[in-house]
């Protein structure tokens, strides 16, 4: 199992960090000694918030979501959520229950099951990029870059360069220094060059700065973009 003790805070936050609605779903999730369900309500419900601290995360946000706009109504629910807050002009965040659930695990028991991990690391990675769930966020990097492939290293760099994951992209780099012949005559690779034109040029360049026995290869690929 991960945990926070496995990485280091980052300050980096991509541009895809907002602050974000509430989710409309149908998710309970209870944790260790919280006894309230925790739930995500539709847009636009009443909310008031305080703040306690967690060791591995610091400020979290208690949210009172009042369904019927009132206090004393029917419904109050506290919310615990990381200090991220919440505002989206334009409707809501899509992502499923499984996800949500991991992220809400690891907010209160600074880990999550590496079975877990394995199967959602790179929704994860994008999720807690948005959250700014820090910790979480290299822990999904360091389980992304263990498991690199020649198959998907340019996938996970896309998500690298959306989400800011330094780390990830730096293994990405060092596993082309590997398979770069075989990736560069991917159909991915023509694809990337079409697409995102100034990460293919970024990979090829990092490539070269940090195994310099890559030149040729960055100019025969760089001729092939022209």
């Amino acid at each position: 199992m991960a945990t926070t003790k496995d990485v280091d805070e980052s300050p980096h936050v991509s541009e895809q960090h907002t602050k974000t609605t509430f989710l409309s779903t149908k998710l309970k999730w209870r944790i260790e000694h919280f006894n309230e369900a925790i739930r995500f309500y539709k847009v636009g419900q009443s909310i008031s918030s305080n703040t306690f601290v967690l060791p591995h995360l610091g400020a979290v946000w208690i949210l009172d979501v009042y369904p019927n706009g009132n206090k004393h109504g029917a419904g109050c629910t506290e919310i615990y959520l990381r200090l991220a807050g919440f505002q989206a002009p334009n409707g809501s965040i899509s992502v499923d229950d499984t996800k949500i659930g991991a992220m809400l695990e690891f907010m209160y028991t600074g880990a999550v099951k590496t079975e877990v991990m394995d199967n959602i690391a790179s929704e994860l990675l994008a999720l807690s990029d948005k959250y700014a769930v820090f910790s979480l966020k290299k822990m999904c990097e360091t389980n992304l870059a263990s498991r690199l492939t020649k198959t998907n290293v340019l996938k996970r760099a896309i998500l690298a360069d959306r989400s800011l994951a330094g780390k990830l992209k730096k293994a990405c780099v060092n596993r082309l220094a590997t398979d770069g012949r075989a990736v560069l005559k991917s159909q991915e690779w023509e694809h990337l060059k079409t697409e995102k034109k100034y990460l293919a040029d970024e990979l090829l360049e990092l490539l070269v700065k940090d195994h310099p026995c890559f030149a040729n290869m960055h100019e025969e690929a760089s001729e092939e973009t022209k």
